[in-house]
């Protein structure tokens, strides 16, 4: 990184789920490099969904209808315009939006049924005085309030956890690196954030970091004689994305699956089962984009028991050039991984610093 400090703001995970409301960028690639890079992690379990999003749209990032609908006197309704939210909380609509999810999330699983926010208490001249921008939205999609239910899902909205960060903003253990945003663990927000609290996330933590930042920042270099290196780095990037790997499997449906797996699975209702069945199932994804993990014989037993090929740097070397696998994630003693790149020169060899065997420390 050309940088005398580094502010990461990346965002969250939205787009690892079938239904979100986030970028489409915001799909956790941030996080697994934190992950290679030793860069602690903290509460990922802790993660937020919007009760009442559109879902009828093609793409997987949806559009959110705003809590003020329901606090104004929208419904929640099923096909049978059936109000099933008193079954689980008295207050029905106006629960906070982790009961709503939840109810909603629970209903359709059990039912089968689809799920409506309805405007029947509307006059359609309050509706689009009231709220301008969904009235407009809604009509180029083809609804018009109060006469048309609009179809409905929870959806991932918020993720509270991520990278551990002190109120400066500064990741621990690391010189001048910071953290913003929805990228951030601050711990301020606990397991559910209010509506409107990601300001602080933004804005006051944004700051801080700033003009931390600026205060400890030495010189900076010229940056022209790096900005042809940084574009070559690009563009090598952007040419190794392919839409088929050599398996011929479509890369985007692979990506498909993995939002299918995490919403079943992985979203608003989880328990050890399911967790499990998430797991095997990201398991076989991994199979069909054609990646080996190889492990030493003396890695950590954390990283040793999740190898595809485990042996000693020889066998490992000789195993990856037998193995189909176009990708090879090599756990052990660097100098060890160049005799895979050896025997293997075709294949993409990767060699995460954080997976470095025990034995290096000896050498």
């Amino acid at each position: 990184i050309y940088a005398k400090n580094t502010i990461i703001a990346s965002g969250g995970i939205g787009s690892l789920y079938k239904y979100h409301t986030n970028s489409n960028t915001s799909s956790g690639e941030l996080q697994g490099i934190a992950i290679e890079k030793g860069i602690e992690l903290g509460d990922m379990e802790m993660t937020q969904f919007h009760p009442t999003v559109y879902i009828d749209n093609k793409e997987s990032r949806k559009m959110l209808l705003t809590e003020a609908l329901r606090g104004e006197g929208a419904y929640i309704v099923d096909e049978d315009n059936r109000r099933f939210l008193f079954d689980y909380d008295d207050r029905a609509e106006l629960a906070p939006r982790s009961i709503v999810s939840r109810a909603l999330y629970d209903y359709t699983k059990k039912t089968g049924k689809k799920t409506y926010i309805s405007f029947e208490n509307f006059s359609r001249r309050f509706f689009s005085k009231r709220f301008p921008n969904i009235s407009l939205s809604l009509e180029k999609m083809g609804y018009f309030v109060p006469d048309d239910k609009i179809p409905i899902s929870p959806a991932f909205h918020y993720f509270m956890g991520c990278i551990k960060t002190d109120l400066n903003a500064k990741v621990p253990n690391f010189k001048n690196l910071y953290a913003i945003g929805e990228v951030a663990n601050t711990g301020v927000h606990g397991a559910n954030r209010l509506g409107g609290n990601a300001l602080a996330d933004t804005q006051v933590f944004g700051a801080i970091a700033g003009k931390s930042a600026r205060k400890f920042a030495e010189k900076l270099c010229n940056f022209a004689d790096v900005v042809d290196k940084v574009r070559e780095d690009i563009e090598k990037l952007y040419s190794e994305i392919q839409r088929e790997n050599k398996n011929g499997e479509n890369v985007y449906e692979l990506i498909d699956n993995l939002r299918n797996i995490m919403w079943d699975y992985v979203s608003i209702i989880r328990d050890e089962n399911g967790l499990k069945t998430a797991i095997k199932k990201i398991d076989e994804l991994k199979k069909k984009l054609s990646v080996t993990v190889v492990a030493h014989f003396y890695q950590r037993d954390e990283v040793f028991e999740v190898g595809d090929i485990t042996g000693d740097s020889l066998e490992l070397a000789i195993k990856t050039r037998d193995d189909d696998a176009e990708f090879v994630l090599f756990c052990g003693v660097s100098f060890m991984g160049q005799s895979v790149k050896v025997l293997s020169p075709h294949k993409r060899v990767v060699m995460p610093k954080i997976a470095e065997c025990s034995m290096a420390s000896m050498i």
